[in-house]
Order: structure tokens, then sequence, then C-alpha cells
């Protein structure tokens, strides 16, 4: 795999370079996550649109090719010393760790689903597939990976539950895309042993401006 042409970009480099932070969306990420960069003085910051996303090359991608992109790159700009992923992002990333292995010292997970087959029959809701047509749509996908992939095998919950690794979750109470049921699937794997920070209010995507949560968040980077 070559690096995209487009949509790899050094959002933000705040002071003196200590360690890397990664942030893994889908699109837009130096806008999207700008708010988070000037309180990572000292760390290298680095974002990118994912495939056929924002200013990438190309039209589609899936889980598959997306997750094989962060460990493409999390080989050749590691050592990394954090990830933090929001929404697709956050999912993505759990996935591609648990398949691929690529070393990171700690992750921060906002808005994260645990389930990857829920997020098709989400997107698929939304755009009124009708349920016949979405199952046609998860074999298709198999068969173009050689029956190597099951959509009833991404279980994000239970790969994340197992991890060795120092995570935060953040979840919004009235989060109307990805409901906070999604949270507490991420901590009922984990026996309660992964922190769960809660908000009220700021629903899916103002979650990641919020001052407190990024307070929080960068914290957890600092410990």
């Amino acid at each position: 795999m070559s690096l995209p042409s487009t949509g790899i970009q050094q959002a933000e480099r705040v002071g003196i370079v200590r360690l890397l932070v990664w942030l893994v969306h889908i699109a837009s990420l130096g806008v999207f996550f700008l708010p988070v960069t000037p309180q990572l003085l000292g760390f290298a910051v680095v974002a990118f649109d994912a495939p056929g996303h924002g200013d990438s090359d190309g039209k589609q991608t899936d889980m598959i090719a997306y997750t094989r992109l962060i460990a493409w790159m999390a080989e050749r700009l590691g050592p990394l010393h954090a990830i933090i992923g929001h929404a697709f992002g956050a999912g993505n990333t759990i996935y591609s760790r648990r398949v691929h292995g690529f070393p990171v010292a700690r992750m921060a997970l906002l808005g994260g689903f645990s389930d990857g087959e829920w997020i098709i029959d989400r997107f698929a809701g939304l755009l009124h597939i009708p349920a016949a047509a979405t199952r046609q749509m998860k074999s298709i996908h198999e068969a173009r990976h050689h029956g190597k992939i099951r959509w009833s095998d991404f279980k994000l919950a239970r790969m994340l539950g197992g991890a060795s690794i120092p995570i935060l979750l953040v979840h919004d109470r009235k989060d109307m895309e990805i409901p906070d049921v999604h949270a507490e699937a991420f901590q009922h794997e984990s026996a309660g042993r992964t922190p769960l920070l809660t908000t009220e209010g700021l629903g899916h995507r103002k979650i990641v401006r919020n001052p407190d949560v990024i307070a929080r968040v960068c914290d957890f980077l600092e410990a």
C-alpha cells in the first residue's frame, strides 16, 4: 500500500515535540479536532482523512480498508503515544489494533460504537435502505473478502475488553447518532476496568470541542 497522495496532514505542531498523538475520525480532521491541538503542547499532533472522505483519494471505503490504513500509518508514524478516536474513527481504531497489533501507549475513544454490524444497520436505517438490501450488501462485502470477514465478528466491545493499555471512554448521554448504550457495552466487557467520562447534552459532535472534555482527555494523555 502506498501513502495516499492527499488527505494526510500535519494538523498542528505545538511546542517541542515529545511524543506523537494521532487523531482519528473520518474527514477534515485538521479542522474537526482543532480545539484539541492547542492543549497538546509538546506533542506532535497528526490527523488524516479516511479513504474516500475529505481530501483523500477515492469515492468509497469500508472498515477493512480503513483499519488497514490505520495500521499501515501507525507502523510508519510510530511509536505512538496515544490515539484520540471519534465515532467511526474510534471503532476502526479498536478493530485495527486488535487485528494488526500495532503498538500505542494509550487511547481516548469518544462517541464510539461497540458493534461493527450495528453501525452498518444504523447507516442503512438512516438512508431508508430495506432490510433485504442491507443483508445483501453485507453478503457482498463478505464475499469480496473471500469469506474471511464476517460482520458478526465485529464485536468491538469484546475486542476492547481485553486491552492491556490505559483507555478512556467519553460518551454523551444524549448522543442521538451513537447512543450511550455502546459506552455501557464497552464498560461491561471490561468488567468496569475502563473509565467512562459521560456528558449531558453535548450530543455526538460537540463532545470533541467541549473545553471540559478536552481538558480531561489531555490530562489522561499526560498521565
